[in-house]
């Protein structure tokens, strides 16, 4: 098995672009409300990866808080997946319901790094 296999790529329905940059999470958890910083690890139209550094279970709502423009944007979803990586956790989460200002910004964020990312 590759290794795009063994973390799941193979399910992706939209191409992910490498980002740098903190967020903050939100997520509802059967402990109650749990908010995280962390950095954001990659980022597509339909969701991304974050590392944090406390565990958090799948299956559960969040809200994470991304900068676009250096303006903060909340992004509605759900936590898809977790695993541990060097003394963190990543955490992937699927964007669900967002209104179409904010499917937009997504659209042109991830089109922005991807030129970035080709030209190098």
């Amino acid at each position: 098995m590759s290794s795009n296999r063994a973390l799941g790529l193979q399910r992706r329905r939209h191409p992910r672009v490498q980002v740098t940059g903190t967020t903050r999470l939100v997520a509802d958890t059967p402990q109650g409300m749990v908010t995280l910083r962390g950095n954001v690890v990659d980022l597509s139209v339909s969701g991304c990866a974050i590392r944090v550094h406390a565990p958090l279970e799948k299956d559960h709502e969040a809200r994470l808080e991304i900068a676009v423009d250096g303006e903060p944007v909340w992004l509605p979803g759900r936590i898809m997946w977790t695993r541990t990586r060097d003394q963190a956790w990543l955490v992937g989460v699927q964007f669900e319901k967002l209104v179409p200002h904010k499917q937009s910004l997504l659209i042109r964020l991830v089109a922005e790094r991807q030129r970035n990312q080709d030209r190098y």
